[in-house]
């Protein structure tokens, strides 16, 4: 028994290991092939360069944890780049450690893990440019687990600790609101997970996210026009919507697990043929009930990104960022009213250049490389030149 215990151990140690060198090669080689970035990371170059209460529609953490890298690395293609890599190790190590505690098995809970190269909006899209998304699934896992911690232990310190992840998830995008929605009804179909919700406890919990969150929520009310900037995603385009969501609900769900289930199927064949939930088992029943609700989740945050790019494509097929790193200076001003930053999506100009936003030629419209506004944005940013003439 001691023996297999030590088997385990030096099996965990050996993965954490890999993984820990899996992305310090993804830092370095994000270093060494480009100083090139994409439209969330160029953001950050630009918003990271201030420590402000909110900056866009997006929760303010990863920008904040940017400025302070910025501060301490300089301002280079490095500090992006180990943000996301210590976000996505964190990530993957806290689904090894709830792995390990649903499965009780060392190996199934390395094979878990290790699935998660198989979903491209984790293992590519979060490497490629995605921001806000990889700070809130290091903070689903990290709270999934602490959830599994107290259901075996309701401790002061495990209490505390998921009003701490709570409170960096609701900082981190709005949508964790969805995880954890999803993850308390989960627990309270279990009598396990309601001993762990009715415990007074709970209150030190809610006190903590509140105390973390609470300024941004401040900030959110003061600034809905902000807030609210990025619904044009969510607008009815066609009108069929209602027979063209249902087809896009199920395309989305099936490229979004299309690398995964296809694997497993080629592999292990014999667990789609035959599953059957041990009722008397809660790693069983809390496994099944709450992948239901993440794999929507997932979705739901795949076709928003998948929008956005589209969007993006369309408005500036040369979106990619090109940024002088030893002369970057900003050219956007901060609303000393509002405390937000006006106009990020201005060039970045080098210091020996005046600041200026390109223009095409013949229609005096912004046409520049940083430009990634929607039309209906450049339209009103025109109409607010023309008023203020």
């Amino acid at each position: 028994m001691m023996s297999s215990k030590i088997i385990n151990r030096a099996h965990s140690l050996k993965f954490i290991f890999l993984l820990s060198g899996y992305f310090s090669l993804h830092i370095l080689l994000r270093v060494l092939v480009s100083d090139s970035l994409d439209y969330d990371e160029a953001e950050q170059a630009l918003l990271g360069q201030w420590l402000l209460p909110g900056y866009t529609e997006q929760p303010p953490l990863y920008t904040w944890v940017q400025y302070f890298l910025f501060e301490l690395f300089g301002k280079n293609v490095f500090a992006v780049g180990l943000l996301k890599n210590v976000l996505l190790f964190l990530s993957y190590l806290f689904v090894y450690l709830s792995a390990e505690r649903l499965l009780k098995d060392t190996r199934a809970a390395i094979l878990a893990t290790s699935s998660l190269l198989l979903i491209p909006q984790i293992a590519w899209e979060s490497q490629r440019d995605m921001t806000h998304t990889t700070l809130v699934v290091f903070a689903a896992a990290a709270v999934l687990w602490l959830a599994l911690r107290l259901v075996e232990n309701r401790t002061l310190l495990n209490y505390c600790l998921m009003g701490i992840f709570c409170g960096i998830g609701f900082l981190a995008k709005v949508n964790f609101a969805l995880f954890l929605t999803i993850l308390i009804l989960t627990l309270l179909t279990l009598p396990e997970g309601r001993k762990l919700l009715f415990s007074r406890l709970i209150f030190i919990s809610f006190a903590l996210t509140l105390a973390i969150s609470a300024y941004y929520f401040i900030w959110m009310f003061n600034n809905q026009d902000i807030v609210f900037s990025a619904t044009h995603k969510f607008k009815q385009t066609v009108e069929t919507y209602s027979i063209d969501g249902v087809g896009s609900f199920f395309t989305a769900t099936f490229l979004f697990l299309t690398p995964l289930w296809l694997f497993y199927l080629f592999i292990f064949p014999k667990g789609y043929l035959r599953y059957t939930i041990n009722q008397a088992d809660f790693s069983n029943r809390f496994t099944f009930a709450l992948s239901e609700g993440l794999v929507e989740v997932c979705r739901h945050d795949d076709a928003v990104v998948r929008c956005d790019a589209e969007k993006r494509d369309k408005a500036d097929p040369h979106r990619y960022a090109q940024v002088d790193w030893m002369n970057l200076k900003q050219n956007a001003q901060i609303d000393p009213e509002k405390r937000h930053v006006q106009e990020p999506w201005l060039s970045i100009q080098p210091d020996h250049q005046e600041p200026t936003r390109p223009r095409h030629k013949d229609s005096g419209k912004d046409h520049g490389r940083g430009d990634c506004r929607t039309e209906l944005e450049v339209q009103n940013h025109e109409d607010h030149e023309q008023s203020q003439r």
